[in-house]
């Protein structure tokens, strides 16, 4: 359980932070624009229920548009809580979250909604008592037909590769020594 902080002031600016924090992480992942304040409980825990009271006030603020109870960040949102989980994260997003090389680990998780998207994999969210919720991913019998294909592909590649060294090695001899121009 997450202690709540003393003050009125420093409470109001933990869940200010933490909610803006969690919707713009939400609408990154690309897992919906807007929450009610059972979302709030599923992802940030029971402690939410004590969240959810400043949620009219980031409305009032400007940080948050509502409809229907459902909260949506607004551009002032949107800001904010990038800078707060730029602020939050920042040891663990250099460059800046979505400022990335294509190498990157972060397009894991793009690559694998790609493949959601194809069919090759499916997923689902699992809740625990001991933390968030997280989402896992299970191969498709499609997306495990197309894994064996590579897999063999991969495989065939390398007995040509092997093949060609065997040969190469037969030519010209099996010195590993990396000539040097001058």
């Amino acid at each position: 359980m997450v202690v709540q902080p003393k003050s009125d002031a420093l409470r109001a600016l933990y869940w200010h932070e933490e909610i803006l924090q969690f919707m713009f992480w939400l609408r990154g992942e690309g897992l919906g624009e807007r929450a009610n304040w059972r979302t709030l409980e599923r992802f940030l825990g029971d402690e939410s229920r004590i969240g959810t009271a400043y949620l009219d006030r980031l409305v009032d603020e400007g940080f948050l548009a509502e409809n229907d109870g459902w909260f949506m960040l607004t551009e002032k949102g949107v800001q904010e809580g990038g800078r707060i989980f730029s602020d939050q994260f920042a040891d663990l997003i250099r460059p800046a979250h979505g400022e990335c090389g294509p190498d990157c680990w972060c397009h894991v998780y793009r690559t694998l909604r790609a493949f959601e998207r194809e069919g090759l994999v499916r997923s689902r969210w699992e809740t625990s008592d001991s933390g968030p919720a997280r989402r896992t991913y299970v191969l498709t019998p499609e997306g495990d037909n197309w894994l064996r294909l590579w897999g063999g592909t991969l495989r065939e590649s390398r007995r040509f590769l092997d093949r060609f060294l065997d040969r190469y090695e037969a030519a010209v001899g099996e010195d590993d020594a990396v000539v040097q121009g001058e």
